[in-house]
């Protein structure tokens, strides 16, 4: 409804961009692909490098006519906690990838959900580590392979992405989608729904 309202049409094609590290962007981005459309891309570098050439740019909202959206969900993009529960310890073939900063990872100080810690398992791959932060560009497509490879991440493999609440994972996820990754999904509820069960165990410390 919120598509058809906005005017875009399973035949559209959309580009997506924010201010700020493309992680909103690329949480757009992830939904889209789970309601079945294919038609969208991320802006690298966003509105950050946009305004840094001096492009065009307007305070118009501009509005299109209504059109009809068909969502045709794909199940396999979004995981949740009983399929991360599935692969803890148990499940080599899969990787699973923390987005937030390392002190986090490690269950440091500041406490921002219920408890502090990872998912048991869990490798980190800092969020902030893949996008340069003064272009809002991506990191280079090599060095982005070197830094998945490193934690176990392989395009044969399962690969769940998570973080505080499922937005900068789908940065991640955009990032191994981009370097032909085929099975790649993001934990939606992420540290927000995990750390609030008690009986979800955590991991603190370096690894």
């Amino acid at each position: 409804k919120v598509m058809s309202e906005k005017g875009i049409s399973n035949d559209n094609g959309v580009v997506i961009y924010d201010r700020n590290t493309n992680m909103w962007a690329a949480r757009f981005w992830w939904m889209l692909r789970s309601f079945g459309f294919q038609n969208a891309v991320v802006l690298n570098g966003g509105y950050s490098k946009w305004i840094a050439e001096s492009k065009e740019v307007d305070n118009f909202i501009k509005k299109y006519p209504a059109a009809e959206f068909q969502a045709i969900p794909d199940p396999g993009l979004i995981a949740d906690r009983d399929r991360v529960l599935e692969i803890i310890g148990v499940d080599s073939e899969a990787c699973l990838i923390n987005a937030l900063d390392p002190d986090e990872f490690e269950g440091k100080p500041p406490l921002r959900y219920e408890r502090a810690g990872r998912i048991p398992g869990s490798k980190n791959v800092p969020f902030m580590e893949t996008v340069n932060l003064n272009t809002q560009l991506y990191i280079e497509e090599e060095r982005a392979k070197k830094i998945f490879a490193k934690v176990g991440a392989s395009s044969d493999k399962e690969v769940i992405c998570y973080c505080g609440g499922g937005i900068a994972a789908c940065s991640t996820a955009l990032l191994l989608t981009r370097l032909g990754y085929k099975k790649v999904s993001v934990y939606d509820g992420s540290m927000k729904e995990w750390t609030s069960d008690p009986n979800l165990p955590l991991e603190t410390g370096k690894v």
